[in-house]
């Protein structure tokens, strides 16, 4: 559940970054963008990628749970040894939220050092 609420949250701030980005977007049509402006709509590009990237890896690290989880189980039933998978598999999870949060981290950055430039 905590992967999952990582998500949710990864997924809050991706909306909201789609939001300010459609807005500067629809406003970029009108050719009214300030300078400004102009550098937002490029930073919150970059950082809608960032968090796509985060709840990719923050996806698959719940996926490679679910699937350790089925693993065990299905072992167990079958009476097979499934302790090095269920390792690679928790090891892998690990990894791939280890990653979700380095990306997590580079949109956290990006997103103060633009409220520094306001």
């Amino acid at each position: 559940t905590a992967v999952a609420g990582f998500a949710s949250l990864l997924t809050d701030r991706l909306a909201l970054v789609a939001a300010r980005l459609k807005h500067l977007s629809g406003i970029q049509k009108t050719g009214t963008l300030s300078g400004d402006e102009m550098r937002d709509l490029a930073q919150l590009r970059k950082r809608a990628v960032t968090l796509n990237v985060a709840v990719l890896f923050s996806v698959a690290s719940g996926a490679s749970a679910l699937i350790m989880i089925i693993t065990g189980f299905t072992a167990a039933l079958l009476s097979i040894t499934h302790v090095w998978v269920a390792a690679v598999l928790f090891i892998a999870s690990t990894f791939l939220l280890l990653c979700s949060l380095a990306a997590f981290t580079l949109d956290l950055r990006a997103a103060l050092r633009a409220e520094d430039l306001h």
